[in-house]
């Protein structure tokens, strides 16, 4: 039976080992889900847009802008080695950004175009 100590140092908590990267990897995952759901919302919103109405369209794009900022800054927040609550927390702010533009956008722009 060796004494050696450990190479590296692990936690162990109930009898398991837990793993450093697991709230990283639970964040990325989120954030990918988060853009299929833009990716979808973002099909529905064409097709609204092309067979439907133009306000229909625009009302689907509601459904679309907050996932994409969120899916889209969140991964950009974790590659850049953020660890996963301030990856999700930029995340948020930024899907709110979004659909702080896409309003101010439709109120501001949109009338006069």
């Amino acid at each position: 039976m060796s004494t050696r100590p450990p190479s590296e140092s692990v936690d162990v908590l109930a009898g398991e080992l837990r793993d450093p990267e697991l709230p990283r990897r639970r964040a990325r995952r989120l954030c990918w889900s988060a853009l299929v759901v833009a990716g979808a919302a973002w099909l529905a919103t064409l097709g609204a847009a092309i067979w439907s109405s133009e306000t229909n369209g625009i009302t689907a794009s509601w459904f679309a802008i907050f996932p994409t900022g969120f899916g889209t800054v969140g991964l950009l927040s974790l590659s850049a080695a953020k660890g996963a609550g301030a990856s999700l927390r930029n995340a948020l702010l930024a899907g709110c950004a979004g659909s702080l533009s896409l309003w101010a956008f439709f109120e501001a722009i949109w009338p006069a175009l």
